[in-house]
């Protein structure tokens, strides 16, 4: 899969819900660190946004909102300074109150955008929370599942990222 996008260019699901967006940025001097390569904290940062942008226009509910809750990120090549890049983001499963966010960061010269070449790969969790309640985390999405591979691995991850936010409750 290294080198090829995982999504088609669609950004709707069956049901009219906006299931993928994409994002373009530039790496200007000063987001680097002393070998020229964007910062991890970007990295997240751009991952973080773009997952709880695509997961707020999935919902497209008044009175709800989506709130990105943890991201697994893995480097695979660097994006260094004078690169572009670009951000594509798709919904691969959704469960009673989590929205799960495949991402693929893309870099390259600016010039040539077919020649872009993956540079990280990540996993966001998002929940949607009543903003007119008390934050609550609500339970009643609608499930939804893409028929891709990388989805049963999300699944796993959710029960990971379950099992281990009940170890910490629980050791408090």
């Amino acid at each position: 899969m290294l080198g090829q996008s995982l999504f088609p260019n669609s950004v709707r699901n069956n049901a009219g819900r906006i299931v993928q967006s994409e994002g373009s940025f530039i790496l200007f001097p000063g987001a680097e660190n002393g070998l020229r390569i964007m910062f991890g904290g970007k990295i997240l940062k751009s991952m973080d946004e773009v997952s709880g942008y695509l997961a707020n226009l999935y919902i497209a509910t008044p009175g709800l909102a989506s709130v990105h809750s943890s991201v697994l990120v893995l480097f695979l090549k660097p994006i260094r300074s004078g690169e572009a890049g670009k951000v594509i983001a798709r919904i691969i499963l959704v469960t009673e109150k989590i929205i799960c966010v495949y991402m693929e960061m893309w870099g390259g010269h600016l010039n040539q955008p077919d020649k872009f070449t993956l540079r990280y790969v990540g996993v966001g969790f998002c929940v949607v929370s009543d903003k007119n309640g008390d934050g609550e985390m609500i339970k009643t999405l609608e499930p939804y599942r893409e028929e891709a591979e990388i989805t049963e691995y999300a699944e796993k991850l959710i029960e990971l990222v379950r099992s281990l936010r009940r170890m910490i409750l629980n050791a408090q």
